[in-house]
């Protein structure tokens, strides 16, 4: 099984009136969601998502919803990827997509710092920890059957 882990898209500045849950994609954060999911689809970064989970924040759901249009993929708005995530909850996640009847390929789209820590902690043992991830940016995992690494990294998405 293959998961994806990714970061929203570029987003507009938090304003003193928006929460920050509403800030939406930029101009600039819409085209690049459009260009992931024309890459997703494509197989550029191996094989497409069949499932899609996002934190419930605006900008997140933008940039996953571009994605599951292009893929005709479900979309599951999930707070463990949310703004207050931690990277306990996006593992936990992971393992409940990893042991379920659909294992076919996730993406997780959220935030940072959770993101980039996940990646950071599934990338021990087998290769250097990413920088955090800019806007738009992930990684791919594929499951591993060690115990202590449950997730092998597969591939840089962008």
């Amino acid at each position: 099984m293959r998961i994806y882990v990714l970061r929203h898209a570029h987003a507009d500045p938090a304003g003193p009136h928006r929460p920050d849950a509403d800030r939406t994609l930029s101009i600039r954060g819409e085209a690049w969601a459009r260009r992931l999911a024309k890459d997703f689809a494509a197989g550029i970064f191996g094989p497409p998502p069949a499932r899609i989970f996002a934190s419930p924040a605006r900008r997140t759901l933008q940039t996953a919803e571009a994605i599951a249009a292009e893929l005709a993929a479900p979309l599951t708005p999930d707070t463990r990827l949310g703004l207050r995530a931690e990277l306990e909850d996006l593992v936990l996640l992971a393992r409940e997509l990893a042991c379920g009847l659909d294992r076919g390929p996730a993406l997780l789209v959220g935030h940072n710092p959770t993101v980039s820590e996940a990646a950071a902690f599934w990338c021990r043992g087998f290769a250097p920890p990413p920088e955090p991830f800019e806007p738009g940016h992930g990684m791919a995992f594929d499951a591993n059957n060690d115990a202590g690494h449950p997730w092998r990294p597969a591939s840089r998405v962008l």
